[in-house]
């Protein structure tokens, strides 16, 4: 879908898809921090990425890759 859109959007607009895996927040209802420590253990960094490392490579996208569009950004600890 990124690479469709960027096709379409170009040059005008960049897309950029950040796909983050857990996300370490109160957000989700009954996510207990037993739940967040099992899946940390399954990552590489051996933690789950925060709201703000997200926020991070979404700006890093917009100011930094200037020259991309049409990717997909994981950030989820290396899983």
């Amino acid at each position: 879908m990124s690479l469709s859109l960027a096709r379409v959007l170009g040059p005008e607009i960049r897309v950029f898809t950040v796909s983050p895996a857990a996300v370490d927040t109160a957000f989700v209802p009954g996510r207990t921090t037993a739940m967040v420590e099992r899946v940390a253990a399954t990552t590489p960094l051996k933690r789950v990425v925060t709201a703000d490392e997200v926020a991070q490579a979404a700006m890093a996208a917009i100011t930094h890759l200037t020259s991309s569009t049409g990717m997909i950004i994981p950030v989820d600890g290396g899983k």
